[in-house]
């Protein structure tokens, strides 16, 4: 089956024309011809799409090399061949450093359909050619754009830890300029009691031992200040498994590390008023059930932390008490009160019963979600008696003055 091709052909002679025609065919070619003999009328069909372009050397007014030029001010990649009658070695060179990919004497143009197969995949190498380098060109884009644009420090280091490559992120986390930045090290950058932090891992990396890691460390700024980062190290290896470099991924986390010192801080500050309150304290959960309680909490009951954890928060009130103590705290689950008191029998774990006045509120979170209910309880008992004994006294005293 003929190969078809879209054949433009420069030439004043229609009969020339027809001979190159023939001639692709013989040379197993399906020719599209057009032929043209002037420089508007090439420009014309260059609008259009073609595989190859046949021009003779000598045309009146308008020669080969003329046709070139028009050809390479379209900016265009086709295989360009020069066929004429007679052509000396010197036009023969001229054309050529000029850009004609080959010439063909019409005496012997039997050389013309193997020229043009060549031409033909040399100019689908140059397509594919810069096809890839198109594509390559277009991922370099994307990497730099990436690597410049990221929101986290990005380098690429020597295996001994030298920067090789910086982004603007991680200067500006650094406080320096990125020239002053390729200068330094990792080793430079970190707190001196920080550097051998990560040196066991740092071999590892090396050896292949592992493919990444990260650790969290110190690193000075530029103006002396510190600050934490989080570090995350891999290798690029080469063919034969050595490192040929590796790239560093630097967060700023001296924010979160700040929150979290502070958490703490605030966490041991509750830890010590919940264990050290005189009254009971006990977190409930939204179940119902006992998540923690204080020692207060358990010398209250007289049950260990590990009996009252877990129980119902009702599973140590008296039960006349526990209707009323659940309609409380349902309300207090559907929002429609902040807190609640209530005084209730309790019975403690060698079954005496005695009063707790309960104080109840429900604990959110920043987003407004509750999270816990917070029960105060303090032992009432002796007020209790000390009211009961008061009412006694009153009602004797009462019955006295109307005998």
């Amino acid at each position: 089956m003929a190969d078809q091709i879209r054949a433009l052909i420069v030439e004043d002679s229609p009969v020339d024309a027809l001979v190159l025609v023939r001639e692709l065919q013989k040379a197993g070619f399906d020719p599209v011809h057009e032929r043209v003999e002037t420089r508007d009328g090439l420009k014309e069909a260059l609008t259009r799409s073609w595989d190859v372009i046949l021009a003779d050397y000598m045309i009146p007014d308008f020669g080969g090399l003329e046709a070139l030029e028009v050809v390479q001010e379209h900016g265009l990649d086709i295989p360009f061949i020069m066929v004429s009658g007679k052509m000396g070695e010197d036009f023969a060179v001229q054309a050529m450093k000029a850009g004609v990919q080959d010439y063909i004497i019409k005496s012997n143009l039997s050389r013309l359909g193997p020229a043009l197969r060549r031409e033909l995949k040399e100019a689908e190498d140059r397509r594919q050619r810069r096809k890839v380098e198109e594509a390559l060109k277009e991922t370099e884009e994307r990497f730099r754009a990436t690597f410049e644009q990221a929101a986290v420090g990005l380098a690429h280091l020597t295996p001994a830890g030298e920067f090789l490559r910086t982004n603007m992120k991680l200067a500006e986390i650094m406080g320096y300029g990125e020239q002053e930045l390729q200068e330094l090290s990792l080793d430079g950058l970190s707190l001196p009691e920080d550097r051998d932090k990560d040196a066991l891992q740092h071999d590892l990396l090396l050896e292949g031992g592992i493919p990444t890691y990260s650790v969290e460390k110190r690193f000075l700024r530029r103006e002396g200040s510190t600050i934490w980062v989080n570090l995350n190290l891999s290798k690029v290896s080469g063919a034969s498994g050595e490192a040929k470099y590796l790239i560093a991924v630097i967060e700023d986390i001296s924010a979160r590390k700040k929150s979290e010192r502070a958490l703490r801080e605030s966490e041991q500050k509750f830890r010590f008023v919940f264990e050290g309150a005189s009254v009971g304290i006990a977190m409930i959960d939204m179940e119902g059930r006992f998540s923690s309680c204080n020692y207060s909490m358990t010398s209250i009951l007289h049950f260990s932390e590990l009996e009252i954890v877990g129980k119902p928060f009702t599973a140590f009130t008296h039960p006349d008490d526990r209707t009323p103590i659940l309609e409380l705290h349902q309300r207090l689950l559907s929002g429609r009160i902040d807190q609640y008191q209530f005084e209730q029998r309790l019975h403690r774990k060698d079954g005496q019963a005695i009063w707790g006045r309960l104080n109840v509120s429900l604990i959110h979170d920043d987003q407004g979600r509750p999270q816990f209910a917070l029960a105060l309880v303090e032992d009432v008992t002796s007020r209790k008696y000390a009211e009961e004994k008061i009412q006694y006294k009153m009602r004797d005293w009462v019955f006295s003055r109307q005998r």
